[in-house]
C-alpha cells in the first residue's frame, strides 16, 4: 500500500516537471524569436566572407539566371523583398539611381508568391533581374525584408536588413571607397 501511494506521488511530480519543462521551453522559444533582429543584424545570417550560395532561375521576362555567372562577371547586389513591406518599395525605388551609378547586376527576389505585386514591380528598372521565389530566401537565411547582399568575386561582401533607402546607398558608397583605396595602393 506504501508503495503504491510512493509511485503515485512520484508520477504526479513527474507530470507536474514535465509541465513546467513544457511552459519554460515555450515562453524560451516566444524569447528567441523576439531577439531575431538587433539593431538591423539579423541573427543566423549568412556572414560576410562566405561563399554566396548558387542558384538557377528564370526571371519574370523570362530571362535565365545563374547565379554563379553573374558572380564572376561583375558585383551583384541581391535585394530580398516583399509585396506588402513599405520599406521594400522604398528601397526598389533607388534602383534606377544605383543602376546609372554602379556597374553592378541586380537581382530583386520577391519572396512573396500570393500577394499583388504589380507596385512593387512598377518600380523596377528593365536591366534589373526579378525573380518571385521563395526557396532562395530560405537559402540566404533571410529572416526579415528588405535584406540586402552585396556579393563580389562569388563571396558577400556586405550585408544588410536595410530600413531606410540611404543604408543601401551608404552601403555601396562604402564598398566603393574600400576598392578605390586598395587599386590606389596597388
Amino acid at each position: 500500500m506504501i508503495t503504491n501511494i510512493l509511485i503515485s506521488m512520484i508520477l504526479i511530480m513527474i507530470l507536474c516537471l514535465s509541465l513546467v519543462l513544457f511552459y519554460m521551453l515555450k515562453y524560451n522559444r516566444n524569447f528567441l524569436k523576439q531577439i531575431q533582429s538587433i539593431r538591423g543584424t539579423v541573427l543566423g545570417m549568412l556572414e560576410v566572407g562566405e561563399y554566396a550560395p548558387l542558384f538557377r532561375t528564370v526571371d519574370e521576362q523570362g530571362n535565365r539566371i545563374v547565379a554563379k555567372n553573374l558572380y564572376r562577371e561583375k558585383s551583384t547586389l541581391l535585394i530580398f523583398a516583399h509585396s506588402q513591406c513599405s520599406a521594400c518599395k522604398e528601397v526598389v525605388k533607388q534602383l534606377s539611381k544605383i543602376e546609372k551609378n554602379y556597374d553592378i547586376n541586380i537581382i530583386v527576389n520577391n519572396r512573396d508568391t500570393l500577394f499583388d505585386d504589380s507596385e512593387l514591380k512598377s518600380h523596377i528598372p528593365k536591366n534589373v533581374h526579378y525573380l518571385r521565389e521563395e526557396f532562395l530566401a530560405s537559402t540566404y537565411l533571410v529572416q526579415s525584408t528588405p535584406t540586402v547582399f552585396l556579393i563580389k568575386d562569388e563571396r558577400i561582401a556586405a550585408s544588410a536588413l536595410v530600413t531606410k533607402p540611404q543604408t543601401l546607398l551608404n552601403m555601396l558608397l562604402d564598398e566603393r571607397s574600400k576598392n578605390e583605396v586598395f587599386k590606389s595602393a596597388l
